[in-house]
């Protein structure tokens, strides 16, 4: 997010049945998207998410405009996660 700044922070899962994932979504030149997706890495004592990893990055044209795509969201991510290692899932 450092590196690219200015992006979109959500949760979804656009590609599979199970689960939700972190999303970020960074606005290219011309029409294109970058959307990283994230996993939680988790301590054992108490379980609890203290990383993530980006496990996939897709370069696309947009199929959906964002704002279509953040009123699909049922969760945004946190105010604070610009800053914090494990940003918060809350209503969107």
């Amino acid at each position: 997010m450092h590196a690219y700044h200015g992006g979109r922070c959500g949760w979804g899962n656009h590609y599979s049945p199970y689960g939700e994932y972190l999303e970020y979504l960074v606005e290219g030149k011309g029409d294109a998207q970058t959307l990283y997706s994230l996993e939680g890495l988790f301590a054992h004592h108490p379980p609890q998410v203290v990383s993530y990893k980006v496990i996939e990055v897709r370069v696309r044209k947009p199929f959906e405009p964002l704002d279509v795509c953040r009123s699909k969201r049922q969760y945004r991510c946190s105010d604070d996660w610009r800053t914090s290692d494990t940003p918060e899932k809350v209503p969107a």
